[in-house]
């Protein structure tokens, strides 16, 4: 993970909070800016310092459905499971345009959460593709390989009844990182695997 000290929450996530012994933190080898400063200088003040270091060392956060209520009249749900997480399908009722958009929403901590719920909705209603969202696994209790072959086996599964050109990756935030290990890993090369040279069609980055 790179840093540098326009980047201070990096600094002071791995200056402010002690893991554990068997636990890897990344140390920002910069100097940390005056914001950096002043966000350990609140995290001391407001005592959010200790709330943050027990959600970094509590057990990950079991798999839950936060689809909103109003989506089941509105989109045909399907769900199944891979490596122990859910993996939730959304298709327009109706019409639909044959796509199908794989989503990695971002973060390394957090569940899916309402707002990735909307703008999937907001989605769907635009463009009548098909959404398929796995909910990996986070840290602390999983680590990056982890997740990765979670979000990696859904894609097999997906590919093995959608066309590659019709399926588009899209990742949000940190989960853009998901891709690019998979290009930069060169999974077994075929027609639809991720290690050749068309492996994904059509891959949206949204920071």
């Amino acid at each position: 993970m790179p840093g540098s000290a326009r980047h201070p929450s990096v600094s002071v996530m791995a200056s402010s909070i002690k893991l554990l012994s068997n636990e890897t933190v990344y140390v920002h080898p910069g100097s940390v800016s005056l914001l950096g400063w002043f966000v350990k200088f609140y995290l001391w003040v407001s005592g959010d310092k200790p709330k943050l270091t027990r959600k970094l060392r509590s057990p990950p956060g079991k798999p839950r459905d936060a689809i909103p209520a109003r989506f089941f009249g509105e989109f045909k749900i399907a769900m199944n499971q891979v490596n122990g997480r859910n993996v939730h399908m959304l298709v327009p009722k109706g019409t639909t345009s044959g796509q199908v958009v794989f989503y990695i929403h971002g973060a390394y901590i957090l569940n899916i959460a309402g707002a990735h719920w909307n703008l999937i909705g907001d989605l769907i209603r635009q463009t009548n593709a098909t959404f398929v969202v796995p909910d990996y696994p986070k840290a602390p209790g999983a680590t990056v390989p982890v997740g990765l072959a979670m979000v990696e086996q859904a894609y097999k599964d997906l590919t093995a009844t959608v066309p590659a050109e019709n399926i588009t990756i899209m990742a949000i935030a940190r989960a853009v990182d998901f891709p690019w290990c998979w290009r930069k890993n060169s999974m077994p090369t075929g027609p639809d695997s991720l290690g050749s040279s068309c492996g994904y069609r059509r891959f949206w980055m949204v920071a």
